[in-house]
């Protein structure tokens, strides 16, 4: 019986692709935290066209507040909505927030809902807060509020901000 390279081979080259996109999103990261946001956006590019989806969401992020490239809400929203089909929760809440700081509140709940049932806690804090434009939604923001604490995967800051909302309703 022979054996057979070629699976081998298809996996190095499977595997060296991943690391490789792994690299670019690592090295995009380091440049950004350094303020080299048009070097980053370039190597966050080229891991998003490999399917990196979290290299989609930070490429949204960067058009969204216009780093290392023109402001462009239209290239946002068509980054996160690439990486939520690959597969991205957090773009799910990048979204929500995008639209609702475009006016479009309908969009808004509904992506802040989809982030919450994917399991995203800060979703859960937003729509909240979305809601404490009226009295009427009191029942709402307390299920709310309690629900992102549920969720379990708050920064101390968000939780912080929970805790003192809660009191204050």
């Amino acid at each position: 019986m022979r054996f057979q390279v070629q699976p081998y081979i298809n996996n190095y080259k499977l595997l060296r692709k991943v690391m490789t996109e792994n690299n670019d999103f690592e090295k995009a990261d380091t440049l950004y935290d350094q303020g080299d946001f048009a070097s980053a956006f370039k190597l966050f590019f080229r891991a998003a066209e490999s399917g990196d989806s979290s290299a989609m969401s930070r490429l949204a992020c960067l058009y969204f507040d216009g780093e290392g490239v023109d402001c462009d809400i239209c290239e946002s929203i068509s980054w996160d909505q690439r990486a939520i089909n690959a597969g991205s929760v957090s773009s799910m809440l990048n979204l929500a927030i995008t639209y609702r700081t475009q006016g479009n509140i309908v969009a808004a709940k509904e992506w802040y809902e989809k982030a919450i049932d994917a399991g995203d806690s800060e979703a859960a804090l937003q729509l909240a807060k979305l809601y404490m434009v009226t009295d009427k939604e009191r029942d709402n923001i307390v299920s709310l509020l309690s629900q992102s604490i549920e969720l379990g995967n708050l920064c101390e800051e968000s939780m912080d901000e929970v805790k003192a909302l809660q009191k204050s309703i």
